[in-house]
C-alpha cells in the first residue's frame, strides 16, 4: 500500500475530531493535554465569568493607560521604521509589523525583561494550534512550546503578585488577592 496514502489517511483521521464540531475538538484537545500534562490555555469563559474577568482588569487600567499609549507607540514605530530604512531592504513584518504590537502588548501586560521574538513565536504557535489543520504530533509539539511560555507568564504573575503595578498583571494580581479571581484563573 502507498505510504503517502496511509499518511494522508492517518492525517485526516486526526483532523476528523476538529471537523466534527467544537465539542469533539474540545475532547481531542483534552486528550492531547492529558498526554502532555498541560492545561487549558484558551480564554473561553462565558458570561457572567467573562464579565467578572473583564471588569477586574479593564476599568482602572484601560482608562488611564490607553490615553498614554499614543506617544509610546509613535516613538516605537518611528524607531522600527528608521531601522528598516537603514537596512535598505527589510522584511516589514519582522522589522515593524510584528515588533510594534507585541512590544506594546507586552508593556500593557507588564512583562519584565520580555523577549518580543519569544512572545511572538508563542502567539504564532497558539494560533497554529487553533487552525485545526495540523496533525496530533504537530499539536503536541506546539503545546509543549506554548507550555514553556505559559510557565514564564505564570512566573511573571507571581512576580507581579509581590508588587502589583498599573498593568494587566497587576490588575490580575490584585483580583486574586481580593478574592475576585481564583489563583488558577490568573495562570
Amino acid at each position: 500500500r502507498d505510504t503517502g496514502a496511509r499518511h494522508r489517511e492517518e492525517h485526516h483521521a486526526e483532523q476528523r475530531p476538529v471537523a466534527a464540531g467544537p465539542a469533539d475538538f474540545a475532547g481531542a484537545a483534552d486528550r492531547a493535554m492529558r498526554l502532555t500534562g498541560t492545561t487549558q490555555a484558551l480564554a473561553t469563559a462565558d458570561p457572567p465569568v467573562h464579565k467578572l474577568h473583564r471588569d477586574t482588569v479593564f476599568p482602572d487600567l484601560m482608562a488611564k493607560r490607553m490615553a498614554a499609549l499614543e506617544p509610546e507607540i509613535a516613538d516605537l514605530a518611528l524607531r522600527c521604521v528608521r531601522r528598516a530604512i537603514a537596512e535598505g531592504s527589510t522584511d516589514f513584518m519582522a522589522t515593524v509589523g510584528n515588533v510594534v504590537p507585541i512590544t506594546v502588548i507586552s508593556g500593557l501586560i507588564g512583562f519584565l525583561d520580555s523577549d518580543p521574538d519569544r512572545l511572538l513565536a508563542g502567539a504564532f504557535d497558539s494560533t497554529a494550534m487553533l487552525a485545526g489543520t495540523i496533525s496530533l504530533d504537530e499539536l503536541l509539539v506546539l503545546m509543549a512550546r506554548t507550555g514553556d511560555i505559559g510557565a514564564w507568564i505564570a512566573d511573571q504573575l507571581n512576580i507581579a503578585a509581590k508588587n502589583p503595578g498599573a498593568d494587566i498583571l497587576g490588575c490580575i494580581a490584585r483580583g486574586i488577592d481580593g478574592g475576585v479571581l481564583a489563583a488558577g484563573e490568573g495562570h
